[in-house]
């Protein structure tokens, strides 16, 4: 009986530990873009501007990542700018599009199945 209760108390102790653990995604809400799924998967990607596509609603920035490789995201009214304290934007309150020049260093977190950026990160060129 002892140790058909150890056996018990073993494997109620790996499905707490499993629950416990999550699945690994992060929460977004409804408002971000990126559909109507209660999670979105995001990636962060790190480098500089290589070109940039203004348009009415939204705006195109070509980005070049630290091994060469280069892409297209999109920056909408729900992109959240900010800058770190040793860039030429760390002392401005209101960062936006306008902004954005090309060479500028920077670090993405976008939404991996649409191509939408979250947050832009403006940092100290490298």
């Amino acid at each position: 009986m002892n140790r058909f209760c150890s056996i018990l108390l073993f494997a109620t102790f790996l499905a707490v530990r499993a629950r416990a653990q999550g699945s690994g995604t992060v929460y977004v809400p409804d408002d971000i873009p990126g559909g109507g799924a209660p999670f979105t998967v995001t990636r962060i990607a790190k480098g500089k501007i290589a070109g940039i596509h203004r348009g009415e609603r939204e705006t195109i920035l070509l980005f070049e990542d630290v091994k060469g490789r280069r892409g297209a995201l999109k920056i909408n009214s729900k992109t959240q700018f900010k800058a770190d304290r040793n860039t030429e934007y760390a002392a401005k309150k209101h960062l936006s599009a306008a902004d954005l020049d090309i060479g500028q260093s920077v670090k993405i977190t976008f939404a991996a199945n649409t191509g939408h950026i979250l947050e832009l990160r403006f940092t100290a060129k490298s």
